[in-house]
């Protein structure tokens, strides 16, 4: 299993989550420019780069992937490389990348985004996608609107796309770790058959 981090933060975001992940090898990789990458800046050319020496060098064949804000470029990996299932954690979360609002100087921000319709229709793999409605009710009046075109979209064109909702914040592998693995480890053991 591969798994890409957020944006911001590095590999070590999932620390909490690999110990409920037992039954896979977990590889967790620094995306270009956060943790201890050599690249200064994030761009989801560099992130596909480097995922595909990552597979290859460690032997990973074809990869579960999981990720959080990393999943822009998972979901672009996953549509044009095999992959055996891909996990979507709160990312993308919406079908326009412009829409987020990211300034160039957010570590979030990448100048190269793909386009998650196309890529979504490109997957030949098993996909899920979950998103986060707040803990809260005042946070779900602002968390599940900005979320719902994705999930709407996916429903009604993309059937076959596993869509869930958890009541948590965008870190849900940081707040909610046994629960993200259980839904990890669930769907992963599906796609394997």
């Amino acid at each position: 299993m591969l798994l890409w981090h957020g944006a911001g933060v590095d590999a070590t975001t999932w620390d909490a989550l690999i110990p409920h992940l037992r039954s896979f090898r977990v590889v967790c990789q620094d995306l270009p420019g956060d943790g201890r990458s050599p690249l200064p800046h994030l761009t989801v050319s560099d992130v596909i780069a480097d995922g595909e020496v990552v597979v290859e060098d460690l032997g990973l064949g074809d990869p579960v992937l999981a990720f959080s804000m990393g999943g822009w470029a998972a979901l672009h990996f996953a549509a044009s490389h095999p992959c055996r299932a891909l996990v979507c954690l709160d990312g993308p979360t919406n079908l326009d990348y412009r829409e987020m609002g990211l300034r160039a100087d957010h570590p979030g921000f990448v100048p190269d985004p793909p386009d998650p319709r196309a890529d979504f229709a490109s997957l030949r793999c098993p996909a899920t996608v979950v998103l986060c409605k707040g803990p809260s009710p005042e946070e779900a009046e602002w968390m599940v609107p900005f979320r719902t075109g994705l999930a709407d979209y996916l429903t009604r064109t993309l059937p076959q796309i596993r869509v869930e909702w958890l009541a948590t914040g965008h870190m849900l592998i940081l707040s909610q770790p046994a629960t993200t693995a259980d839904l990890i480890n669930r769907f992963a053991g599906e796609a394997r058959g």
